[in-house]
């Protein structure tokens, strides 16, 4: 690790930091604002998402955030990485993966669902509000994994609502009534913008809302003290990349 991973706790990163791989075409990708069709290869580790994994552990951190962008913008299939990710990690390392469920999925997307979650007993699931084409979306999904292994999905970018199909309280009410493990709020414009958090007054909102929920956030993310923050307004752990990337080893 670089001289600079000093200045995140050792500590704090197993316990509160979710290392985020945003997954194109078999590389990791580097999300800037949620502008997608611009997101490039990672310049850390040749944008190897094995490596890239491998490296965030080997920083501490426990939990790692995949964002499959090929299922979540074409429909497609779950990529074939996300296994070859988990294979890879320590089996105390989590998974939170986000593949653009939509809740009319075909038989061969849900059986590599199902076939994941049978093979790593740490991986959850995000049913996020900017691809759900209903409020069923989230009862859909639990037809495959358990609602103790579901993340809601709470899609902003600045102050505008990420769906067209279902509103934020439409989405709040199913959740509340589903009882998902948590939810994972993301503001896309504030994304690998090294901007500061811009999160925390919904997160505090969310849990005084859920009280029981495991809250997870991030965008913007540069130092420690912005995850502070998120975690200090109600989070459980935060997500990063652009902030930790410059730390790992090459």
């Amino acid at each position: 690790m670089s001289e600079n991973s000093s200045l995140w706790d050792r500590d704090f990163v197993r316990r509160s930091l979710v290392g985020v791989i945003d997954l194109r075409g078999g590389s990791a990708v580097h999300a800037i604002q949620g502008n997608r069709s611009a997101y490039a290869p990672v310049t850390c580790l040749h944008g190897n998402p094995v490596e890239l994994a491998l490296a965030y552990e080997a920083f501490g951190i426990r939990q790692i955030y995949i964002a499959d962008l090929d299922a979540i913008q074409h429909q497609s299939a779950p990529s074939p990485f996300l296994n070859r990710i988990a294979e890879a990690l320590e089996p105390e390392t989590s998974l939170l993966i986000d593949m653009g469920w939509r809740g009319d999925e075909t038989a061969s997307a849900k059986q590599s669902i199902e076939a994941i979650s049978e093979s790593f007993p740490r991986a959850r699931w995000i049913a996020a509000s900017e691809a759900a084409l209903s409020t069923d979306a989230l009862s859909a999904l639990s037809t495959i994994v358990p609602f103790s292994r579901i993340m809601v999905g709470l899609d902003y970018r600045d102050t505008t609502w990420m769906s067209n199909k279902i509103t934020e309280t439409q989405w709040l009410d199913i959740a509340w009534k589903c009882r998902p493990r948590g939810a994972v709020v993301l503001d896309l414009k504030a994304v690998g913008s090294e901007s500061g958090p811009s999160t925390a007054h919904r997160c505090r909102t969310l849990k005084n809302q859920f009280p029981d929920w495991e809250i997870i956030s991030g965008g913007g993310i540069r130092d420690q003290t912005d995850a502070r923050v998120l975690m200090e307004a109600g989070c459980q752990s935060c997500l990063v990349a652009t902030a930790i990337h410059p730390l790992l080893h090459t």
